[in-house]
């Protein structure tokens, strides 16, 4: 019984021991295999990512803002009546151009012409009366004189004198009432003949009328609308441009306009509104175009192309962009020490032919290929390709 419980015990000795050396082995053998392996890498130079780079030196370009506008006319006002009275006449030429100072309608006058020739009659009256009292007075200025004289060496009585005196002033009063009577006549003969004027409305601009409010032998009084009336040459067409793209340009920029009635046709920038629009934080701009055909109609939805101040910019392709993790927009390039940097753009413009851009070095080695593989920071093996 003792020597059987020797010999499990001897067994499970030995059993003890092979499980510890099978342990220790394999790490051992895996010690020497990394140590092995760092041997290599030391003694091998780390490979480096392949890029294909290109060289760009930046040039003149004209930065080109596009956003959609509308068409405007320079100016439209309503055609209104000044003076009371009936319409005898109006311009037919509806929807046509009409020169500066052509008539658009006419009022009765008969009215107006009669209470004229009233009035030149008055004023034929106000002035004889005129000319009997400036004959009274020198009649009365004699007297007054003579009797001065008479009443000085003591020859006549102080009621002759006093009498000569009254006569004296009251002529002068009659004669400075009849010119304030004559006085009366012409204003009131100007008034009518201002009216008279108002009877006659012509076009305050080369223009257009449109629909009129009127019809020939309707009544009119001031304030009544007739037509309206715009401006068409030189006509505006007006957009919105956000605050960044404010730098871009200035008054008198060119700009391009486009309808669908009409083909590119150039124009310049005549104001830039001072304050933003609050819904949109926008500024309102003004395109003024030369429109001697009145080709260009008011209303029409329009591309405003405008070209801006003249900046130093690269041409590239869309494809080589990159987007960060913070969601900026860039491109990478290879510096002089083959490492890889990260710059953020301005796309000037993006058209058929490529996108121009800034915001990185006038002279740059751009990534063009393996980009997505280049890590920022790292050296790279690149290759120019230009």
């Amino acid at each position: 019984m003792k020597k059987s419980s020797i010999i499990v015990a001897f067994i499970i000795l030995l059993i003890s021991v092979g499980w510890i050396l099978s342990g220790q082995i394999p790490k051992k053998i895996e010690e020497e295999e990394t140590d092995s392996s760092l041997n290599n890498i030391t003694d091998n130079k780390i490979e480096l990512v392949k890029v294909r780079t290109e060289k760009s030196v930046s040039k003149k370009f004209n930065k080109l803002i596009n956003i959609q506008g509308q068409t405007k006319a320079n100016r439209m006002i309503s055609i209104s009546s000044e003076t009371l009275g009936r319409i005898i006449m109006i311009n037919e030429k509806k929807g046509e151009k009409i020169e500066k100072g052509d008539l658009l309608f006419k009022i009765s006058q008969d009215e107006l012409k009669i209470r004229i020739d009233e009035n030149k009659a008055r004023l034929s009256s106000a002035r004889s009366q005129i000319d009997e009292r400036k004959s009274k007075l020198n009649e009365f200025e004699i007297q007054f004189n003579s009797e001065k004289n008479l009443f000085d060496k003591g020859l006549s009585s102080k009621s002759k004198f006093a009498n000569a005196k009254a006569n004296l002033d009251s002529a002068r009063s009659n004669l400075d009432t009849a010119k304030s009577n004559l006085a009366l006549v012409k204003s009131e003969l100007d008034l009518i003949n201002n009216e008279l004027e108002k009877t006659i409305i012509n076009a305050p601009f080369d223009g257009i009328m449109t629909t009129g409010h009127m019809e020939i032998g309707e009544f009119v009084q001031p304030g009544s609308v007739l037509a309206n009336f715009i401006e068409l040459d030189p006509i505006l067409a007006i957009g919105y441009v956000s605050e960044k793209e404010l730098k871009s340009f200035s008054l008198g920029s060119n700009a391009f306009i486009t309808t669908s009635l009409n083909d590119k046709i150039k124009g310049e920038i005549s104001y830039i509104s001072p304050i933003a629009e609050e819904g949109t934080r926008t500024f309102r701009i003004e395109i003024t175009i030369l429109n001697k055909n009145f080709l260009i109609k008011d209303g029409l939805t329009t591309t405003i192309e405008i070209q801006g101040r003249q900046v130093l910019a690269h041409k590239i392709s869309p494809s080589i962009l990159s987007l960060m993790d913070n969601g900026e927009i860039g491109i990478k390039i290879v510096n002089k020490e083959s490492i890889v940097e990260f710059f953020p753009i301005d796309v000037i413009s993006d058209t058929n032919q490529g996108m121009w851009i800034s915001g990185i070095p006038d002279t740059s080695d751009i990534i063009v290929v393996g980009q997505e593989y280049a890590t920022i920071g790292k050296k790279v093996d690149q290759k120019l390709i230009n």
